[in-house]
């Protein structure tokens, strides 16, 4: 605590909206041990565009962002390290396609699975007009 007794407060203010929103919001739950991060965003309605940059996980930092297109649904996973497991879950798309860097991917009940530095997703959620 700083000799003025403000720092405990501005401390739990920051707490209070920090947690909240990289742990439920954005759904970030790391295991450091193991080296993967799972990230199961729930945003709130007309929450379109998001991003969080260089968030410390383990000996590594993550950056991710979800953006509405014209083409769909874009995410952007990146980790400064090689050897991290990125599993991106939220709520699966009926009748979307979803491709991972470039190829086509099947969504799986755990999430799409993701390895190295930077990766890409798009999903379209519907494939006729594509």
């Amino acid at each position: 605590m700083m000799p003025d007794y403000g720092g405990f407060t501005i401390a739990w203010t920051s707490y209070g909206i920090v947690i909240p929103l990289i742990e439920h919001i954005f759904g970030v739950q790391p295991d450091a041990v193991s080296k993967t991060v799972i990230i199961d965003p729930h945003l709130p309605t007309g929450w379109e565009n998001v991003s969080i940059e260089d968030l410390p996980v383990g000996a590594t930092t993550i950056s991710f962002s979800r953006a509405k297109t014209g083409r769909g649904i874009e995410y952007d996973v990146d980790a400064r390290n090689d050897g991290w497991s990125i599993i991106l879950k939220g709520a699966e798309v009926p009748g979307a396609r979803y491709v991972l860097n470039g190829t086509p991917v099947t969504r799986i009940s755990s999430g799409i699975h993701m390895r190295g530095r930077k990766n890409h997703l798009l999903v379209i959620e519907n494939p006729g007009r594509q």
